[in-house]
């Protein structure tokens, strides 16, 4: 699945390539808001509960671990995906 994150007033394309449903939810539970979890997975808030995501590649790029492209891309978390 596809998702859109503006980085520096720019969008990129997220593409999702796996990941997991779960209750978990930041207390900023806006659908979209990234964040990690409490075990420092990238998690993405959902209309019920997250996404753990486990890989994912911005567009034309390849795809990585989550916790690979947080470290490069950290200003990820905090954004609002949409």
């Amino acid at each position: 699945t596809w998702t859109v994150w503006t980085h520096e007033g720019k969008p990129v394309r997220l593409r999702i390539e796996q990941a997991e449903t779960t209750d978990a939810v930041s207390l900023k539970a806006r659908p979209g808001f990234a964040w990690l979890d409490t075990a420092g997975r990238f998690c993405i808030v959902a209309s019920r509960g997250s996404l753990v995501i486990h890989r994912i590649g911005a567009e034309g790029k390849n795809m990585t671990d989550a916790a690979s492209f947080v470290r490069g891309h950290p200003a990820v978390i905090g954004a609002v995906l949409s």
